[in-house]
């Protein structure tokens, strides 16, 4: 929802302050829950676990906010919006089931938590840029 709300901004032409630092804070963040060991994770206080909910909801509103000013001018906004959402919509999902591997398959936590990492590294690098 928060990415649609912030992509609506954005076609409208409103521009988010700082989005690709919001982006990129996002990276770093996301990056370090992933590369944490995930029994570690599954100990996140309730009070972390509302943090996050509200981080993820500012983090969207930028990244649908950042789409939505990148939209081609040959293309239709409202096809334009249900594209980007529909392909985060899957990224999540995809982010989902790895995050659901190690949990069956043991040996694959180590490389979930590589890309964690090198999520954190991307992020970082962006913010260095910024």
């Amino acid at each position: 929802m928060a990415m649609a709300v912030g992509g609506t901004f954005g076609l409208n032409g409103w521009v988010l302050l700082n989005a690709e630092v919001w982006i990129a804070v996002s990276l770093v963040l996301l990056g370090a829950v992933v590369a944490v060991d995930p029994a570690r994770r599954s100990a996140m206080p309730v009070f972390a676990a509302a943090m996050a909910v509200a981080f993820v909801a500012v983090f969207g509103g930028a990244h649908g906010n950042a789409h939505g000013l990148e939209i081609p001018t040959t293309a239709r906004p409202l096809s334009f919006a249900v594209g980007f959402l529909i392909g985060t919509a899957l990224l999540h999902l995809v982010g989902l089931a790895f995050g659901k591997l190690p949990g069956r398959w043991p040996w694959i936590a180590t490389p979930v938590r590589i890309a964690g990492a090198f999520a954190m590294a991307l992020g970082g690098g962006m913010l260095m840029r910024s």
